[in-house]
């Protein structure tokens, strides 16, 4: 989803400015490879969620918790992985 997909980049600009090097694969990797191939969307999740349990961060975005993301908030938890939130004020017209 578009709007999905601009709030991750909207995050990932966040923690890069804070000093952190984002890894947005699930914006990333489906570009390269598409994900409308049969198969494709269960081997892109399996590879999401071993480099997840790779990392020192996992950033976790908004509110609403996902399906996907409550698998990567368990690998994360499993494997070491300290867990940041992150939920930005949105449409603030202050």
């Amino acid at each position: 989803m578009p709007e999905n997909r601009a709030y991750a980049e909207r995050c990932a600009r966040h923690f890069l400015r804070v000093g952190y090097a984002p890894i947005v694969v699930h914006t990333v990797i489906p570009q390269l490879f598409g994900d409308d191939r049969p198969g494709i969307s269960e081997q892109i999740s399996t590879w999401c969620l071993s480099l997840v349990a790779s990392c020192e961060y996992l950033a976790i975005c908004g509110r609403k918790i996902t399906e996907g993301m409550k698998a990567e908030i368990q690998i994360a938890k499993d494997s070491g992985v300290l867990l940041l939130n992150y939920n930005p004020i949105t449409n603030y017209k202050g």
